[in-house]
């Protein structure tokens, strides 16, 4: 299909205006950069609306970069927490009057970005502060809820310069944010905002700043890395909440070797929440199809994860189509958290990832208790082991139920291990019998859940 059809034919209903503006703005973007390379034989740097701009003047093509300024002056009226659909379908009508201008009004359209969320892989750690989670999501950081936000971005004269903080402030209008401090390391810059007062998503931003002329090398990205975990420390210590974090691939776009880069990122976070207070969960969200596959790829090769054909074994297909069936008409509610990253996991064309099963299965086995606890009126616990038991001693739940649960913890709570640091013990990794266990146990819980909980 060409970029032309696909936005005449671009799905503009409410429930999907926000991702159709996503759609309307690559679409662009993908045009821009084909002039850009045809002219200049280089793929553009930065993908940014601003940095594109400044590519067509600097090849004077004047007149397709005051079509883009003029687009990106209507894109910045549209209000993106409730976007207005006239506004939608003038910016798309644009869109296609500036690509139909050029000469590539037959280019295929390429899905590359996605806008909303949604959960693709996530790496659960034991730690003295409880279970806690490296999330990885396929969309855009800006609608991730946490309580401290991190980003890269290069720093302008007039402030800073970027996709992502170009896309948060738009949303929620950076401008009007207190900057509390800055830290200078070598060629980088820490700005840290509070934001509590504002209406964001995040109680504190932290902008990593990088000057667009420095060349990145692996052990800049490190040192930066490090810093930056280390200045979330330093917050946590004089009592900033610090909760759960979200951040983007940071600097991803400005290193050679991204592989490199997302392993450095994995180690650092992981490494992070091992040795953290309070934190829980690291929401790191990718917007870019082709990059969060390659995360998505390396994080599971680097964590050494087991994986099983489930077609060429007709019990655990069988298992895996029931535990798909019992799991709709729960992807709205108390459990979609834990429902909807699990369906799509078992949904793989390809192997099943063994370790993702069994860390979603968990995942949806907390919730589980945390509703059961919330109906008899329990405190909740931050730890799940207590919580389980304390269901158990309280005669509110049978023991093989809790046994169940108990099951689920355990598979879910599979030490991280590097594939150059592997385990001691015996076995080293989960087979199709953990995987079968966790499959059972979830289907148990579910079937409990639906008979004893859900109302």
């Amino acid at each position: 299909m060409t970029i032309i059809k696909k936005l005449q034919d671009l799905d503009l209903s409410e429930k999907n205006l926000f991702e159709a503006i996503g759609q309307i703005l690559d679409s662009l973007v993908q045009v821009i950069e084909i002039i850009v390379f045809d002219i200049s034989k280089e793929v553009p740097k930065s993908n940014s609306l601003g940095d594109l701009e400044i590519e067509l003047r600097k090849h004077d093509k004047i007149t397709y970069a005051e079509s883009l300024s003029n687009i990106r002056v209507l894109r910045k009226t549209i209000n993106i927490k409730n976007p207005e659909l006239s506004k939608v379908i003038k910016m798309r009508d644009d869109v296609l009057k500036f690509i139909e201008s050029t000469e590539y009004t037959n280019q295929v359209y390429k899905i590359r970005v996605q806008y909303v969320p949604e959960l693709i892989n996530c790496s659960g750690i034991d730690t003295s502060n409880g279970f806690c989670k490296l999330n990885l999501y396929h969309g855009s950081i800006s609608h991730i809820k946490c309580s401290s936000l991190i980003i890269s971005a290069s720093i302008k004269e007039d402030g800073f310069e970027g996709q992502v903080f170009n896309a948060l402030d738009w949303r929620f209008d950076l401008t009007k944010i207190q900057r509390v401090s800055v830290l200078s390391i070598g060629n980088f810059k820490i700005f840290y905002y509070d934001t509590k007062d504002s209406d964001t998503y995040f109680d504190q931003l932290i902008i990593l700043g990088l000057d667009e002329s420095v060349k990145i090398a692996r052990g800049d990205v490190e040192n930066c890395y490090d810093h930056t975990f280390s200045f979330l420390s330093y917050l946590e210590n004089v009592g900033v909440d610090i909760s759960n974090i979200g951040l983007t691939f940071l600097l991803g776009n400005r290193v050679d070797n991204k592989e490199d880069s997302i392993i450095l990122l994995i180690q650092k976070s992981l490494s992070w929440l091992k040795q953290v207070k309070k934190s829980t969960t690291i929401h790191c969200s990718i917007f870019y199809t082709e990059l969060v596959e390659l995360f998505n790829t390396t994080m599971n090769q680097f964590l050494n994860r087991s994986y099983i054909d489930s077609d060429a074994n007709p019990i655990l297909n069988a298992s895996i189509i029931e535990l798909k069936t019992i799991l709709q008409g729960l992807e709205k509610g108390t459990l979609e958290e834990g429902v909807n990253p699990l369906f799509s996991a078992l949904s793989v064309k390809d192997n099943i990832n063994i370790e993702l099963i069994c860390t979603f299965s968990r995942t949806l086995c907390e919730l589980i208790v945390k509703e059961i606890h919330v109906k008899h009126n329990i405190k909740v616990s931050g730890d799940l082991l207590n919580s389980i038991e304390k269901l158990r001693n309280e005669n509110i739940l049978s023991p093989w139920i809790c046994s169940y649960m108990h099951g689920l913890r355990i598979l879910g709570n599979k030490s991280v291990h590097p594939h150059n640091q592997p385990p001691q013990y015996m076995p080293k990794t989960l087979d199709y019998n953990d995987l079968l266990i966790a499959l059972t146990g979830a289907k148990a819980l579910i079937e409990f859940y639906k008979s004893n909980i859900l109302e």
